[in-house]
Parts: structure tokens; sequence; C-alpha cells
């Protein structure tokens, strides 16, 4: 019994009323002490306190990127904070990307994600995770891509942001968001006002929040741009229907080192990339792994921005549709090096301008039969 100590013990027998202890003694938490006299006691009923148990645990963060070697001192509350047992079991779920001791310090070893679960060891069952990126100096620019030999010039990284082979999943962004997390939903979404449904950026109408009239990501909230350098950004929608013309590739679901996903194959060239099907994240959970894939672009949807475009694919069908920007979707990154290639983007003759916008060169061409315009920097690092 918890909240006292019995100082005698007591013995009734068949009603005989025989007694050991003439006197029982209560000793409570708060030092205070109650006498009974045994013999003016009808029966003793011992009953078990029920212990305080742990709520919730808040974790100072739930997303984290570093560097191999990093370190990261993840600090945790427990609630309530008058519960019994607050101590907390720490663990990793992959040991070759992140590890973590036992006072929360996360240790960054190889490139890829871990999920950190910090978890109540009391019984109530009550957890909380922080996902860890680990990702080499961006600076250095050593992640491959394939030269398609699309006529926008446009080169595709050979695997996702988060993934070290083409083959692996990586990690998962809502659109505008440069961090993975565990949780997906409008609740956790960056640009997103619950107390009144609105969007705080990227908005063209204010039946959706507050109009900037901004339709594609700036750098800053590029998933690509912010992990992989400034060479690097998330493909706009033209670029991914150009990637499944027919006219210039051909796509197939197959395996790679037995994962599900879709090779698609220049035309030109006869090289290709290979894209996993891996599904995406919903609130918690993630769902259709293996079954279908879903990469984001930087493009907005037009008239709905509720929504950015994506590519969706399943063993019958590729296309580019629309979904919500707070799902978790995966990301891979294109880039163009050369300015030049605009003039062939279309396919057509271009008639280029040179202006001068915040300072920075950028030439754009209308592109008449698509019905809008193409946009890239004099380096050629922003093709739209």
């Amino acid at each position: 019994m918890k909240n006292y100590i019995l100082s005698a013990l007591l013995l009734m027998i068949a009603g005989l009323q025989t007694v050991w202890a003439q006197k029982i003694v209560l000793y409570m938490d708060n030092k205070q002490s109650f006498e009974y006299d045994v013999m003016h006691l009808d029966s003793i009923v011992f009953v078990e306190a029920t212990p305080k148990l742990v709520a919730e645990i808040v974790l100072n963060k739930t997303a984290i990127t570093l560097q191999p070697g990093g370190t990261e001192v993840l600090s945790v509350t427990v609630l309530p904070s008058d519960a019994e047992n607050k101590t907390v079991a720490w663990k990793t779920n992959n040991q070759s990307v992140a590890v973590v001791a036992n006072n929360g310090t996360v240790v960054a070893l190889a490139n890829g994600t871990s999920i950190i679960t910090c978890s109540a060891t009391d019984g109530s069952g009550v957890k909380a995770e922080c996902v860890v990126t680990v990702v080499s100096d961006s600076g250095s620019d050593n992640h491959e891509y394939v030269d398609l030999g699309l006529p926008s010039g446009t080169l595709w990284a050979t695997c996702n942001v988060g993934a070290n082979s083409p083959e692996e999943y990586g990690n998962y962004f809502a659109w505008g968001e440069t961090e993975p997390k565990s949780d997906y939903s409008w609740s956790t979404y960056k640009y997103y006002k619950s107390s009144s449904d609105t969007m705080t950026k990227y908005c063209t109408s204010n039946n959706y929040g507050t109009v900037d009239n901004k339709t594609v990501l700036e750098p800053a909230d590029d998933a690509a741009t912010a992990n992989w350098g400034e060479a690097w950004q998330m493909p706009s929608l033209v670029q991914y229907e150009e990637l499944i013309n027919n006219n210039y590739t051909t796509t197939e679901w197959t395996t790679m080192n037995g994962v599900n996903g879709r090779k698609i194959t220049s035309k030109i060239n006869l090289k290709s990339i290979f894209l996993p099907a891996a599904g995406g994240r919903y609130d918690a959970s993630l769902s259709h792994a293996r079954t279908n894939g879903v990469y984001w672009s930087r493009s907005l949807s037009v008239g709905d921005s509720h929504g950015g475009y994506s590519l969706i694919f399943y063993s019958n069908t590729i296309f580019t549709n629309s979904d919500n920007r707070c799902l978790g979707h995966s990301v891979r990154p294109v880039r163009t090096d050369k300015a030049d290639a605009i003039n062939k983007y279309c396919n057509l003759p271009a008639r280029l301008i040179i202006e001068n916008v915040q300072q920075a060169s950028v030439l754009y061409t209308s592109c008449e039969s698509m019905g809008e315009y193409c946009y890239i920097t004099s380096d050629g690092q922003r093709l739209l």
C-alpha cells in the first residue's frame, strides 16, 4: 500500500474478533499520522492506490536535420507534472543513420532518415517522436543526375531527397515545407491558419486566404533547394509533363532491388531514372507504399490554393494532378545547367527578353502552345 504504512497487523478470525494488536497507526505522505483503536473497528479494507500515469510527452523538436557526425540534444517534458513515474526510454528505428543516448542526445552517423522515439516507462503507452534527417553538406553537391536529352535540358536526380539510392523511398514533405515530420495534416501545416481555415502563403484567391499571387515555391520553401543546395529544385508541373510525354520517354512499372516503382526511359538517348512507389504520409500513417507514388512539383494548383501539383503513378498509369498541400509526398530534385535550354524548351523558336528582377537577370519566353510563361535564371537554374 503506497500511501501509508501499517505499524501493526490485525487478524479477525471467524467473527471472534481475536486481535494480535490493539491499535493501528497510519502514516501519510504529508507526515501526519492517525491512531485507531482496533476494538472499535468493524472491518478494515485495504485499497491499492492508483498511480497517476503519464498523459503526454512533449519533445522540444519533432524534426531535425544533421550532417554526419553532428549531434542534437532533445529535451523532454512529461505531463502531468505530478505523474508518479516520469522516467522515459529512448530508441531509434535506424541505428545505421542515427543513435540516441539515455539523455536524449542524438548522434548522426550516415545519410538517411531515422525516427527517434521517447516512451513512458509506466505502462501508459505514451510516446513522442522526432524525425532525424541526416544529409551531407549540401555545399559539396555530390548528388548524381541523369540527362535524358529532354528539350528543356532538365537534369533529373537519380534518387529522392533523403535517399541514398534510386530505390530508397527517402523523406516525405508537405508542399512548401523543407523538413520531414511525424504528422502530416492541416493542423500541422506551416502555411495554414486553422482558426479561419485560410492559407497564409501561396494563395491566388481570397476564397482560400491571404492573396499574394505566389504560384511557385520560393527557394526557402523548396525541399530540394533547402536540402541539396541552390543548384537543385523541385520540378515544375511543366517539367513533369515533359518527363512523361510519350514523344520523349516511355514508362513502365517494374522493380529495382525488390522495390516497386516506375522506370522512365528516354527515347532520345535511352537513359533512364527510377521512381520508387513510396506511397504517401497522411496524418501519422504511411499509406499505399509499394502500390503508388506521389511526387511533389513546386507549382501551386491553378484555381485551388489548397493544392499543389504532383506526379502520380500506379502500376497501370502515370499522370499529373493536384493534391492537398498538407500531405507528405516524395521529392525528386531537378537542375538545369544551361541557360540556352529555354531556346528548345517548347521545341519552337524562343523570344528571349532579359530583365532585372530583384537585381537578378531573368530570361523568359512566352510558350504560347502551352498557354503559360516559362522562366529561367541567367545561369539556367530556374526553369518553370
